[in-house]
């Protein structure tokens, strides 16, 4: 009893070698980074906590609005650039507060134009 023709041979053969060639390929396709929700403003970066609020605490002061959006794709490396908010969002940050100062988190709130919230970054 022949359980392979000469053609199904073959074929088992062609199919062989077709799994083990595409298990070798290697993918040539860059990998691209997607960033985190991000805000950088007075030369700090700021990173979205995922949280938000309706109000905004006392003693916060308005330090200017976004002024470029980024795609995920380009790191968020100038000042009043964000790749979440869009452009013209609020940027608050407490009074008198040093970013420098780095015993203390400081977070930053950024009001987005499409709604009524508070996005907050550390």
């Amino acid at each position: 009893m022949k359980f392979f023709t000469k053609k199904s041979a073959l074929a088992l053969i062609v199919v062989s070698t077709l799994l083990f060639s595409l298990a070798a390929c290697e993918d040539d396709t860059p990998e691209v980074k997607v960033y985190s929700d991000r805000v950088y403003v007075s030369d700090h970066l700021f990173i979205s906590t995922g949280v938000s609020s309706d109000t905004l605490p006392d003693g916060y002061i308005s330090i200017g609005t976004v002024e470029t959006l980024l795609s995920k794709t380009e790191p968020v490396e100038s000042n009043n650039a964000s790749n979440c908010l869009e452009v013209g969002s609020e940027l608050y940050l407490p009074a008198g507060i040093n970013l420098d100062d780095m015993t203390s988190s400081i977070k930053l709130y950024g009001k987005d134009n499409t709604n009524d919230e508070y996005e907050i970054f550390l």
